[in-house]
């Protein structure tokens, strides 16, 4: 069963505020989180236009990206993180031109054997004893 009624658009709602005396109402910049795409791109040497080309998308859009004027998904993060050989989560929380040395440490360590891995935790333990 259909309704009659539909959503009002936003222009017949800011004429029905202007008609009955309402003030405009301004709607809220909304704040994205950082990222460190740009920083991402620069580190492996990219210019905007040739990421863009890689990523299939046009140099203003990876621009207002990076930029955080426009909001990215999943699918575009997965493409960028592929284009520019690092993990998504990465281009989110990882500055590479400012290395986290703890960061390093882990990355280095989580593709190696497990028998490395628990010796490099014994070192650490052992290192943070000794103080």
């Amino acid at each position: 069963m259909s309704s009659n009624y539909c959503t009002p658009s936003h222009r017949l709602l800011k004429k029905l505020a202007e008609t009955i005396g309402m003030p405009p109402i301004k709607r809220p910049t909304r704040q994205r989180h950082r990222t460190f795409i740009r920083e991402w791109r620069d580190f492996v040497g990219l210019k905007q236009n040739e990421a863009a080309a890689r990523l299939e998308i046009e140099p203003s859009t990876l621009s207002r990206i990076e930029s955080g004027k426009s909001p990215y998904d999943q699918d575009i993060l997965e493409r960028i993180a592929l284009a520019y050989g690092c993990d998504p989560e990465d281009l989110l929380s990882i500055n590479p031109l400012q290395p986290d040395p703890p960061k390093l440490v882990y990355d280095r360590l989580k593709m190696a054997p497990k028998d490395v891995q628990d010796r490099a935790i014994a070192i650490i333990d052992a290192l943070l004893r000794a103080g």
